[in-house]
């Protein structure tokens, strides 16, 4: 009986070692081919991004025209819509309107307070109005909403909060349709190297990323994941 069961088990391995490699390599093989296809046909996602800095208390001047003038200078490309104490809009190539805000976060125990007397922090947020649609081969170009963010919230700084102001939170926030859906469809990791927070459901994929300015690479690695 034993030499039976021996026999048996050899058998399996046999066969079922040559079959999971099998099975393995053409998971990776057909993985391969749809990224490929995915790329060539240069396949569309639906972005909606969000990047945030938020400040310790601090006075809030507003946005003016030294700030309008100085975002000129720096970005050609971005034309003017309109600008508020607190709010300023732009229209920009691919992305579309984009929206520039400051807010007065008040502290939990004063948040029915109308007066904001206690402030717990100042939230400045950069984001377009609408989804962005971009082809697989354009991701890159989450490079550009990265610079902008970066020129916006420094010019910010300076024309239309306290020079003292103090950074206390930078981050950005992806939500992408998901196009990639592979052997696992849900899974959550947190890259190290990227400082980013990866969140993926059948549906969609959401990085969070802290400094912001890791995004595009960010997106870039887990796109098809």
């Amino acid at each position: 009986m034993s030499e039976l069961l021996n026999t048996v088990f050899l058998k399996l391995l046999d066969w079922g070692i040559p079959f999971i490699l099998g099975l393995l390599f053409r998971k990776k093989v057909a993985h391969a081919l749809i990224r490929l296809k995915k790329w060539l046909f240069n396949d569309i996602v639906t972005v909606k991004i969000v990047s945030v800095r938020c400040y310790y208390p601090g006075e809030i001047f507003g946005f003016n025209h030294q700030f309008l003038e100085d975002i000129k200078r720096r970005i050609p490309n971005m034309k003017f819509l309109d600008m508020f104490d607190r709010e300023v809009r732009f229209t920009v190539p691919i992305f579309g309107n984009l929206r520039l805000s400051l807010d007065v976060i008040p502290c939990e125990e004063d948040a029915v307070n109308t007066q904001y007397r206690d402030v717990e922090e100042v939230k400045m947020a950069l984001e377009p109005e609408n989804q962005v649609r971009l082809g697989v081969r354009e991701i890159h170009r989450l490079n550009d909403f990265k610079d902008w963010t970066e020129v916006l919230f420094n010019a910010s700084e300076r024309f239309a909060l306290e020079r003292s102001v103090r950074i206390k939170r930078n981050y950005t926030i992806l939500e992408m349709s998901r196009i990639g859906r592979f052997e696992e469809k849900r899974f959550e990791l947190v890259d190290d190297d990227l400082g980013s927070r990866i969140e993926a459901v059948p549906d969609k994929l959401t990085i969070v990323t802290e400094p912001s300015s890791q995004i595009p690479k960010a997106a870039e690695k887990y796109l098809l994941a």
